[in-house]
């Protein structure tokens, strides 16, 4: 009887560790939940996102090619998401000098600025990678406020103007991925990004 009891207890207190621990360890804080929701509606709610809702648990978010979040403690640490938008390189003749809103990007309604404004607040953030979502506009400086950023990759899409001079404060920035844009002007010098291994 003492041994039932005993095996009881322990089965009891193993269940109720499985049950309670992962969202006690791994629940996303509140004001990183609201950033989400406002990123969802800022990207103007493409495919990998639409089904996001208030009882979704970011944190246990099964990984998938078109979304991928990663948490450490209550705080997001990656957030990738890949669109079905074209790119550049599929628009024939396409150029910053010629590029106009259209079907290919988000609505003239977005504003890159106000996005980074939103995603800079994820302040834990160490991998960010944001393709083929029809971002335009200039890239802001203010992305120099991901303070632990490693890995950033806005590739295919139609970001334009010059490279932003704070891309070369990013201390301990691993990869850059910046291709399949409409970048134009000079590139910062990188130089003093020592741990940089990617470059595109």
């Amino acid at each position: 009887m003492g041994n039932s009891w005993v095996q009881f207890g322990f089965l009891f207190s193993a269940t109720f560790l499985l049950v309670t621990c992962p969202f006690s360890y791994a629940q996303l804080a509140p004001t990183e939940s609201r950033i989400l929701f406002q990123v969802q509606q800022l990207l103007e709610y493409p495919p990998a996102l639409q089904a996001w809702n208030n009882w979704t648990n970011f944190c246990f978010l099964p990984p998938t090619p078109s979304l991928t979040v990663v948490c450490s403690g209550n705080h997001i640490t990656e957030l990738t998401i890949v669109g079905n938008k074209s790119s550049p390189s599929e628009i024939p003749k396409l150029s910053a000098s010629n590029f106009a809103v259209s079907q290919h990007t988000l609505s003239d309604r977005f504003s890159l600025e106000s996005f980074f404004t939103v995603l800079t607040k994820l302040s834990s953030l160490q991998k960010l990678s944001l393709v083929s979502l029809g971002l335009w506009g200039p890239l802001p400086g203010k992305i120099n406020r991901f303070r632990s950023l490693q890995v950033l990759n806005v590739s295919s899409n139609f970001i334009y103007g010059e490279i932003p001079e704070s891309v070369s404060t990013y201390q301990s920035l691993r990869s850059l991925v910046l291709s399949d844009n409409l970048f134009n002007g000079s590139i910062p010098d990188l130089s003093g990004l020592s741990v940089l291994e990617e470059l595109d």
